[in-house]
C-alpha cells in the first residue's frame, strides 16, 4: 500500500518507493487525491483510526478499506 502523506514535501517520496517495490515484482496500490493516508494514522485495534478527523483523512480511510476488501476477495 502506497501512502499519500498530507505534507506535499513527503508526497515526492512516494514514486521512488513505488519503483523499488515494483522492482521486486510486488503489486502496489495507493490512496489517491483527495484522500490522505499514512501508516501512522492507524492503531493496532481493529476498525479504529487514529487521527482521521479531517475529511481528507476519512476519504483515505475509505479508499484503504475498499482496496483491502477487493484484495480479500481475490
Amino acid at each position: 500500500m502506497l501512502a499519500r502523506p498530507g505534507a506535499p514535501a513527503r508526497r515526492a517520496e512516494v514514486p521512488g518507493v513505488a519503483g523499488i517495490i515494483r522492482s521486486l515484482d510486488l503489486r502496489t496500490a495507493g490512496i489517491h487525491e483527495p484522500g490522505l493516508w499514512t501508516a501512522a494514522m492507524y492503531c493496532r485495534r481493529p476498525h479504529r483510526v487514529r487521527g482521521a478527523r479531517r475529511p481528507d483523512q476519512r476519504r483515505g480511510h475509505r479508499q484503504l478499506r475498499a482496496l483491502l476488501a477487493r484484495w480479500a476477495g481475490l
